[in-house]
């Protein structure tokens, strides 16, 4: 019954955020999808004197949209909507080590619904979107340590590093979140060290 009522919670989120797929692109899609399309075409910035201070797990995202789909404005919307799905996920899985189920299901409906709202459109085409979702995944995986074994750490120290990859924000609002929470689940000091290595051979 969990997986069938989180799947009518994401199905519900997509559903109400297909009316958004159109809306027009914003200047975070065009700065971001250029860089993209140039790194496809030959290796060049679109200008000698363009500058972009941040990481670059966006612009490999564009480009890896840009070389396998026909380009659309609904297809970078719908890969906002795939992250934000998997951050559903995440935050169920939060949500459900610490809360009764009803709970769960209840974070997780209002995360889709917010998300949705009008004002969070625009929000959609930036990195923090990735970052979150990402943040979300390595907490939800510490969470799954103590049931499936410690080298889930390694994998959520690989999320946190993926997080870093899309905002350099993420030494700031990731890692502590995840420090604390390898405390909370199942604190000893070689678990800090095993989610380290998953941060650092990435």
């Amino acid at each position: 019954m969990v997986v069938l009522y989180l799947s009518l919670i994401l199905v519900f989120t997509i559903l109400i955020k297909l009316p958004y797929l159109n809306v027009p692109l914003d200047a975070d899609f065009g700065i971001y999808g250029y860089h993209g399309l140039f790194w496809l075409r030959d290796q060049r910035m679109p200008s000698r004197d363009t500058q972009e201070n941040h990481p670059p797990g966006r612009w490999l995202l564009y480009a890896f949209l840009l070389k396998f789909f026909v380009v659309s404005k609904a297809l970078f919307r719908s890969s906002a909507i795939f992250f934000i799905l998997m951050t559903q996920i995440a935050v169920f899985i939060i949500s459900v080590t610490f809360l009764p189920v009803s709970f769960a299901y209840l974070s997780t409906l209002l995360y889709g619904i917010i998300v949705s709202f009008p004002t969070f459109v625009w929000v959609q085409s930036n990195d923090e979107i990735e970052q979150s979702a990402f943040s979300a995944l390595a907490i939800a995986l510490i969470c799954l340590s103590p049931v499936y074994g410690r080298w889930l750490l390694f994998l959520a120290g690989v999320m946190s590093f993926m997080a870093l990859f899309f905002k350099q924000s993420a030494y700031i609002n990731t890692f502590p979140p995840l420090l604390v929470t390898i405390a909370v689940i199942n604190f000893s000091w070689s678990n800090y060290l095993i989610f380290g290595l998953g941060v650092c051979p990435v």
